[in-house]
Order: structure tokens, then sequence, then C-alpha cells
């Protein structure tokens, strides 16, 4: 009970924290809902309960969509009047007064900046009954137990998605609707959410400037949350596993990502191929291979991509960054799928096999591709020689065979190659570098061909392809096809400026150069001359006139 306290005014002191008041009831009112806790007032939607029948009708504003209260600069309608104020004064004022003295950054008020501090606090006070996980915030822990108790309440009336929290929907409603509130001053970019555009303005050198630089590798974020997200790469910290394969991930929301791939709903449909997508944001990339948009350039080439994954991964040509090593045999890749792959030639088993040959595989997948061979389909078509094939990257791969480009050039002695892979196979003559090793003697090869020759000569393991009229034999099958076209009366490849033919390109070329002044394979690095075979080059070099 209240507790008077005599005085020329009577005034009543709360028994529990001592504040005071000037009448019974205030002193009763402050107990009853204060430190009792006591919430007569139930939301009928969600059952959550309230203090005040006025904080039960704010709170229904929130199914019923209603925004009473617009801004007088821009329109912008929101559910609560002081909602409004700290809008006006954050965004159209730009006043943020009160600022975080550790990482500098601003905020409209003293209370967003007290929550704000919690992040630099090591402090987690507030406990989760059912998995012990810690949190800053008693809202955070709430909405870690509704996780548990799988409540969402809040229902996309679009695609049926639930969330945890209104502003949850509100931001996912944005996905349907497009709409990209936040703008950035300095170059319009528009983003969904004002977190978004707080990131992006640190590229700018907004913001203070502020950046966050890793201990480990020196790598500079733009936020405090990048960097620990960035510093689980070191630790291998994964918390979050998946409870149906046990595949462990860094993040909660790449672990929900990763669920979907369990569940068979695909929500989102393309309208051009009907094609369906677990996320909104793989239909998005998926559209802009049929509408040819490549929002994503390389700031060295200017070649464009739909993705900014395939950016990255592209950049790393420019680079020559490879920041995946393979433990085995240290080899380095660019991209980890790469490394996954390759390490599979270390440790997997190959455990799928063809059952209408020998060969074996190490995945279900490979398998897949294998058996298109079998079917006798090869639906994809050379427009230059007619030839066919049965996948995209085979037809990729020959259409260079067509072409005259060599865009990559040894940096030792200035031979030009059509491929990357020819690059580097003609790099480790140079550097003396051995990138095959034969698995059960260990003895190591500079070249695939000279690899698999001693796999079949010394091991038995692989065959050779045989010409069935001269009994040529070959390590792959594409040389025994050329080799069968030399039997032939028919000369496919067709000099340009004169009606000379030739079974090859190679024959083609070395006729373009020596005759008609084509462009050469190798260079001399001294004198700048063009040859078209090696020999020709180290034969010159004795004789170079700027050596001399």
């Amino acid at each position: 009970m209240p507790r008077a306290v005599c005085s020329e005014q009577r005034i009543y002191n709360c028994s529990q924290c001592g504040k005071q008041f000037p009448r019974s009831s205030a002193c009763r009112h402050h107990e009853r809902f204060v430190h009792l806790d006591f919430r007569p007032f139930v939301c009928p939607v969600c059952e959550k309960r309230f203090k005040s029948a006025t904080y039960l009708r704010v709170h229904n504003r929130v199914h019923t969509g209603v925004k009473p209260f617009p801004c007088p600069l821009c329109g912008k309608c929101f559910q609560q009047e002081g909602y409004v104020k700290v809008h006006v004064s954050a965004v159209h004022l730009k006043q943020r007064q009160f600022q975080c003295t550790t990482c500098l950054k601003r905020f409209n008020s003293q209370s967003r900046l007290k929550t704000h501090l919690l992040v630099h606090s090591d402090v987690k006070a507030y406990k989760c009954a059912q998995c012990e996980k810690a949190f800053k915030t008693a809202q955070s822990c709430a909405k870690h137990v509704n996780i548990h108790l799988g409540i969402r309440r809040h229902v996309c009336a679009v695609c049926s998605k639930s969330f945890t929290t209104s502003g949850s929907l509100t931001t996912h409603m944005r996905v349907h609707t497009g709409e990209r509130p936040y703008v950035c001053y300095v170059c319009n970019k528009s983003y969904q959410t004002s977190s978004m555009l707080n990131v992006h303005m640190r590229k700018h050198g907004k913001d203070g400037g502020v950046t966050f630089q890793c201990q480990d590798c020196d790598k500079v974020l733009t936020s405090c949350h990048g960097l620990k997200m960035h510093a689980r790469q070191h630790s291998g910290e994964l918390m979050y596993k998946c409870t149906i394969c046990g595949k462990s991930f860094g993040m909660s929301s790449h672990l929900r990502s990763h669920m979907k791939v369990h569940g068979n709903d695909r929500p989102f449909a393309c309208t051009y191929c009907e094609k369906r997508f677990r996320t909104s944001s793989s239909l998005t990339v998926h559209t802009r291979r049929h509408t040819g948009v490549k929002p994503y350039k390389c700031s060295t080439c200017d070649k464009g991509f739909v993705d900014w994954k395939d950016l990255v991964t592209h950049e790393r040509v420019h680079s020559g960054e490879r920041p995946y090593h393979c433990a085995e045999c240290g080899r380095d890749f660019s991209q980890s799928s790469a490394l996954r792959r390759h390490e599979m030639l270390h440790t997997a088993q190959k455990t799928f096999s063809c059952d209408q040959c020998d060969r074996r595989f190490t995945t279900q997948q490979y398998l897949n591709k294998h058996h298109v061979k079998h079917s006798g389909t090869a639906p994809y078509e050379c427009p230059v020689c007619n030839k066919t094939f049965h996948g995209v990257n085979s037809l990729r791969a020959h259409q260079v065979v067509h072409s005259t480009d060599r865009p990559f050039s040894c940096p030792y002695c200035g031979q030009r190659s059509k491929t990357r892979a020819l690059l580097r196979t003609h790099i480790a003559t140079h550097s003396g570098g051995r990138r095959f090793t034969c698995k059960h003697c260990t003895v190591q090869f500079v070249g695939h061909r000279s690899y698999k020759r001693h796999m079949i000569d010394s091991h038995g393991e692989g065959s050779w392809h045989q010409c069935d009229i001269c009994d040529k034999k070959f390590l792959q099958p594409s040389r025994l096809t050329t080799h069968r076209e030399k039997h032939s009366a028919v000369r496919p490849y067709v000099c340009e400026q004169c009606p000379k033919t030739f079974w090859t390109t190679n024959e083609l070329g070395r006729h373009t150069f020596t005759i008609h002044g084509g462009t050469g394979r190798h260079g001399c690095g001294f004198c700048c001359r063009m040859f078209y075979y090696k020999y020709q080059v180290l034969k010159h070099l004795p004789t170079c006139n700027m050596l001399h």
C-alpha cells in the first residue's frame, strides 16, 4: 500500500521504488502497472497484452495498417504522432545530436543512443530459457523466444511468408512492391532499408569515414557487424547448424536460406519461362538472364554481370588472386567450388558407376552429365561447322577452335594462348611447376597429357584412343577425331585470303602467318618481333639487334 508522508501538502511514496505522488490513486496506479506488471488489455488478433486501452488502440494499427499521422514535408504516414517528430528530425532536418564516442555514429534521440551503446558492450544480461543463448536487450531476447515457439504473427498477403515482427513484414513487402524509399544523395542509388543505405554511404566516405579493420588479414570493413562476420572466416566459428544435414553456418540468415534447400516450396515464378525459385533474389538474378540487364560492371574491362558474386569471381582474373588453397598438393583456386571439386581427387571415392560403361564418378551430378553421352542426344550445334555437343560448356570450349583470338600471353616468352588453361600449362614449362601428381607412385608431371600417358603405361588406368585405319594411338578422343579427318578428302578450314583449305586450325594459322602476315603465337620480348613456333624465338634471340 502507498505510504503517506506528513507535510503541508500530502505526498504518497511508492513502497517499491520510493517515487512520490500527490494523490494516492496515482501511487496505486503506478505500483499496479509498473511493479506488478498488470496488463489487463488483450489484443484479439495476436493476444499481446497492454497496460492501458490507449496502448492497445495504438497497437491495433499494426494489424489494420492504419497510419493516421502524415509527415507535413513528404507525406509519409506513421502509426503514432511521436514517430512523425522523429522522422522529421532525422530525415528532413538531419538532426542527430547524440553521438556514440566509440564508433562516432550519430542518433536523433538519447534512447536510441542508449540502445546502440549495447552493441559495444560485452554484457548479455537476457538469456533464453530454452537454449541459454544470451542477448543484450530484452527485446532481442523476446524475438528469439518466438523462434522456439514458432510464433510468426505477421503474414505477407502476397506470398504467405510469415514474420515475427511488423517491421520485418513492412520491409519484406517492398520485395513485392519494388519500393526503395532510401536514396543515396551522392549517386542516387536506392535501397529498401535505411541500414543498407547507411552501409552504402560509407563507401562515399560519409558517416565520418569510419572503417573497421581485420586484425588477421588487414581487410577493411564498413561496419562493425561486417567485421564480426568476417572474423568468423579466420576462427572457423560456425554457430548455426542444420538439423537435417548437419551443415554449419556462421550466420543465422545463411542457415534460414539453407533450410529452403530441404523444402519443396518455390513461391517465386519467372514470367518468361515459368521456372520457380525459393527466394525472390534468385528470381531477380534469373530474370536478368532473360532481359540482358547486367548491373555489375568490372572496373578494369567493363564486362557486365547479372550477379555480384560473378563479378567478384571475375575480378580475380585481373588481380590473379587465388584465395582457396588445397592442403594436400598446395594448388590454389579462385573459387571455393573449384577447390571442393579438386579435393575430391585426393579424398573422395568414386562411388557412382555408369551402368553402360566402366566409368565411375565422385558425385551423382557428374554421373547424370555422363549419362547424356549414352542417350545419343547432342542438342548444342556449332554455327560454324555444325558439330553437335552434349552440353553447352562443351560447345563453348569448341568455339575457341574457330576463333583467331589469343588473349592470354605468357609473361616469360610472349607465347599467346586461346584459353587460360593452355597458358597455365605452358607457364609451367618455364617455372618448373608440376601440377599433376600420380596417386599411385607420387610422380609429378607438368602437363595433363604426360600424366595421363603415365597412368596408362605404368598403372593400366585409362585407355588409348586408336585409329581404325592406321592404328595410330591418341590420349584424347578429340585428337583421334581430328586425325581421322586427314584420312578423308574433306578439309573444313578455309583461308579467308586465298582458296587454300586445311585439316586443322594449326595448319591454317601457320599458313596465314607465313603467307599472309597473320598474327604469330610467340614474340621476342626485346624487339617485339613475332614468330609462329617457340623454337624460332630461341633461334632468333642470339642474333636479336636489341641485345647487341
